[in-house]
């Protein structure tokens, strides 16, 4: 236990008693020593408050209780489950780094607090600023999701009992606006892709005939393409820079079924690029194809074929995926397995524009079969 001092002005000091507990782990450094991992627990106006805070803290750790316990402040629960996340694995780096972002600039006002001491009174307050601070409702549901994840997190390891963000309801979003192409001009840009920007055709195609993520592509080898059983094997990816063996999520690792088409389109990539092995789509220095990259060829496709730059997404190619299969009836079952969705409401609810119409269209079969036309 320190001391530390706060000069509050010229002639007057404030002492306060900071408790820092060390804690040896399962691991060891090079020389073989045990190394240990500093936890903070608090300051204190006096020295029998901080030293009960750390008899408190050990006994908490003696009884099987995780180090944070009653005396946890907001900060703690968060870098408490930063760090669950680092070591972990499965987070994305640029995950990571969005939380230490979120924790840093938005969240803040939690840090001091102990989490028994944050009220509903108080996380109205911290809403009301984001938004007068005019934060996106997309930034401040980020913040909700954090923030509920890190408590739900130590809550599940029994560092907490209850999670006081539990009950805070997400920001309402603005809706947005998917623009599609329709079939015909969904052709003519494949057309015209061939013929101006070759290296693109296939990453292309592949976006709008399988529905596949830029990052899933870009890490596309030679050996996940199965041309005898028409099949794609979807395993990893490319963020941040990095080639991942894993793909975004546990569903997102699966099994495509492209279409003659398509393989037909890879196998004509695999001859013209003269591709032996490894990836299929790499930059000048033999990494995959970043994203930005994908992006700026996709703008140049728009641009060339007079459509507004950024007009859509890259990414809202993987919606017309999906509005393209229901339109021709595939079960939403089928479409959500293909593009890797756990849940079908996503494929559903967040990519699909088409299933508006499909009441009316489903009435034209109807007259067609009965009458023999469309009304």
């Amino acid at each position: 236990m320190a001391v530390s001092k706060i000069y509050t002005n010229k002639n007057k000091t404030k002492i306060s008693w900071k408790v820092v507990a060390y804690i040896p782990t399962q691991e060891f450094d090079i020389n073989g020593k045990q190394i240990y991992k500093h936890h903070y627990i608090g300051c204190y106006s006096t020295e029998k408050e901080g030293k009960k805070a750390e008899r408190d803290f050990f006994n908490n750790l003696e009884n099987g209780r995780v180090e944070l316990n009653s005396n946890a402040t907001g900060k703690d629960i968060i870098l408490f489950y930063i760090d669950y996340a680092e070591k972990e694995g499965r987070y994305a780096k640029g995950t990571i780094e969005n939380y230490k972002c979120i924790h840093k600039y938005h969240i803040g006002i939690f840090d001091t607090v102990l989490v028994k001491k944050i009220s509903p009174a108080l996380i109205r307050l911290w809403r009301k600023n984001l938004i007068e601070k005019n934060l996106s409702p997309f930034r401040i549901n980020d913040c909700i999701k954090l923030l509920k994840s890190a408590y739900n997190h130590a809550v599940r390891e029994k560092v907490l009992n209850s999670n006081p963000f539990s009950e805070l309801r997400n920001e309402t979003l603005p809706k947005k606006i998917r623009r599609r192409f329709s079939v015909e001009e969904l052709g003519e840009l494949l057309n015209s892709c061939k013929k101006v920007l070759p290296d693109y055709y296939c990453i292309f195609t592949l976006s709008c005939l399988t529905g596949m993520r830029v990052g899933e592509y870009s890490a596309l080898t030679l050996d996940d393409i199965d041309f005898r059983n028409k099949l794609i094997y979807v395993n990893k990816q490319y963020t941040k820079g990095e080639l991942k063996n894993r793909t975004k999520t546990v569903g997102s690792t699966r099994v495509i079924h492209p279409s003659d088409m398509t393989l037909e389109i890879l196998n004509w990539h695999i001859s013209r690029f003269n591709i032996t092995e490894g990836l299929l789509f790499k930059d000048s220095k033999g990494k995959p194809v970043s994203p930005k990259w994908v992006s700026r060829r996709f703008n140049k496709l728009l641009l060339l074929n007079g459509y507004p730059e950024n007009y859509i997404r890259v990414h809202d190619l993987r919606g017309q995926y999906v509005d393209m299969q229901h339109s021709v009836g595939t079960p939403t079952e089928q479409i959500a397995k293909e593009v890797g969705h756990s849940r079908t409401s996503t494929t559903s609810d967040v990519y699909s524009q088409i299933l508006k119409e499909v009441p009316r269209e489903m009435n034209n079969r109807m007259d067609k079969k009965l009458f023999g036309k469309i009304s």
